[in-house]
């Protein structure tokens, strides 16, 4: 709008003195009186417009403005292994953050993976469609792993516009977790037991690897497996390629974690532990003995040794440590024998069968110590000596873990019953059993037999280092079923010059289970031998 001194100023310059300018000075002045005209009328017409024709409009805009609350999502932590590889870490894929899993297959199963939260975990106050922990380590470390939810309070209008941010509650990114796990001895025994299946066909078992004295557990591998990368939609390496694929093979059970889920019969692994218990209770000693004759019998019933009922062959007046080496069953009914039901299943539990491990894991099985009482409970029948016998020398109902196996083990060269230690940190909580120190030595020296000239273990004869281990063949099923095929095994520590002396106690234990595919030492015995081969190689 024209000032006052600016009308005076266009009258100036059309009028003087009275009389009108010349003929362009009256031009020039009319068309500034248009222009003039003209922005007035503008500004008087965008008034109107904005008033009467917007004006509504406007209104419902301005009484439409909300608060609105907006999640923002933590970054969920890594997990590493004991050298720090990445097992587990957050990615940008196509402007989506998702899960990656760098070692795939070999580690699934103790690694799992995550996905959304449903219902049920709504319930227990997580946020619906949030990313958590599934299975594995990504499960049972979740509330670490995901953080704290962060928050915005934004101003909005009606059209879901922001307007204006009020206030923030930053995201907490999720802690770190790191564990035990050697990823590079996963990946070798992945490619051992995939090498295997080539050559043989369908194939399934567990191995599980630690360290004596502390619990490290330093591998974990179920077989088959899967690659939890299919789960977070990346592509996946292996036999399968989509997740329908590994949820729909109800033959192979590629999710079920055997080495921590299974529970097997053990077989003669077990003989470790009706050792500890003779020795324990003052039945056995150095001086003990018992006669092989190929069998026993008692009424109808016969309780053969392997040896006898394959080769018609004896071995005469027998002790502890050459039962170890020979897995003298004879020998092994006797101990039992003399030790009885209850104590076997007392040393049993001792040496952690029977219960969980407390590895945190929630695949993981109790096993089974039968007694007296469960068996009536079950059958209604009373318990033999021959059902005795038969839990002496890991057979009958008696059931274990390849993790329970792998601990017991390291007990019986130990002395100590140490929680297997997964994450970093958890290692080293140790129960010092107090176990005859002699007994220990023979039972060792035992299993030091079973790997050398004349034991059962032949893959490991020609082995550079003194190798502590036991073979176990478990029947199961009908007389037409492959037994399982185990190995339970002791690489001796390093000592300061790096070289690996006589210290089982401190050794590394490998233990491997192969699910109905034969006898122990001829199926079970190669593939230990091919891990331990590898541990020493790199020093583990």
């Amino acid at each position: 709008m024209m000032r006052q001194s600016d009308w005076k100023l266009v009258m100036e310059n059309v009028w003087r003195d009275g009389q009108p300018k010349t003929r362009d000075d009256v031009k020039i002045g009319w068309w500034l009186r248009v222009v003039v005209f003209a922005v007035v009328g503008m500004i008087l017409a965008r008034v109107v417009f904005l008033q009467v024709v917007l004006g509504e409009q406007q209104v419902m805009v301005a009484e439409g403005n909300r608060l609105e609350r907006v999640l923002v999502m933590a970054d969920r932590g890594v997990i590493k292994d004991r050298e720090d590889r990445i097992l587990a870490r957050n990615i940008d894929k196509d402007g989506e953050v998702v899960r990656e899993y760098p070692y795939g297959e070999v580690v699934a199963h103790v690694v799992g993976y995550v996905g959304e939260a449903g219902e049920d975990e709504v319930k227990q106050g997580l946020v619906l469609g949030s990313k958590i922990g599934k299975m594995g380590v990504e499960r049972s470390e979740d509330e670490r792993l995901r953080g704290e939810i962060g928050e915005e309070l934004l101003e909005v209008d009606a059209t879901g516009k922001r307007v204006d941010l009020i206030g923030k509650r930053e995201a907490v990114a999720g802690q770190s977790v790191k564990l035990n796990i050697d990823a590079e001895l996963s990946r070798e025994i992945g490619r051992i037991l995939a090498e295997r299946e080539e050559e043989k066909g369908e194939y399934k078992g567990a191995v599980v690897v630690s360290r004596a004295g502390t619990g490290e557990l330093l591998a974990l591998v179920s077989w088959p497996s899967f690659d939890n990368n299919l789960f977070s939609g990346l592509p996946g390496e292996g036999k399968y390629k989509k997740v329908e694929e590994v949820l729909g093979d109800g033959e192979r059970q590629p999710m079920f974690d055997r080495a921590v889920g299974g529970n097997y019969p053990p077989g003669s692994i077990y003989k470790l532990v009706t050792a500890v218990a003779g020795v324990e209770e003052g039945k056995v000693n150095s001086e003990t003995s018992v006669l092989d004759e190929g069998e026993i019998k008692i009424d109808s019933y016969r309780y053969g040794n392997w040896y006898f009922d394959q080769y018609g062959k004896t071995e005469g007046e027998i002790g502890l440590e050459r039962a170890l080496a020979r897995s003298n069953d004879i020998f092994f009914y006797k101990v039992g024998e003399w030790v009885g039901v209850e104590k076997l299943g007392e040393w049993s539990r001792k040496l952690g069968l029977g219960r969980r491990t407390g590895i945190g894991l929630e695949a993981e099985g109790t096993g089974r110590v039968p007694d007296p009482l469960w068996k009536e409970k079950l059958t209604g029948e009373r318990w033999f000596l021959g059902n005795t016998y038969h839990m002496a020398i890991g057979q009958g109902d008696l059931t274990v873990t390849p993790l329970q196996g792998n601990l017991m083990t390291a007990v019986v060269v130990s002395g100590k019953l140490c929680k297997p230690g997964l994450v970093v940190g958890e290692e080293g909580r140790c129960e010092d059993l107090s176990l005859s120190e002699v007994g220990r030595e023979m039972i060792v020296e035992g299993m030091v037999g079973a790997c050398s000239e004349g034991g059962t273990a032949a893959s490991f004869f020609d082995f550079p280092v003194r190798v502590a281990c036991k073979t176990g063949t478990a029947q199961q099923g009908g007389e037409e079923d492959d037994p399982h095929a185990w190995i339970t095994a002791v690489i001796p520590a390093e000592n300061s010059e790096g070289n690996r002396d006589d210290d089982y106690a401190n050794g590394v234990v490998i233990t491997v289970l192969l699910e109905a595919s034969g006898e122990g030492s001829a199926e079970a015995g190669p593939v230990a031998t091919q891990i331990a081969r590898y541990i020493v190689e790199k020093g583990i």
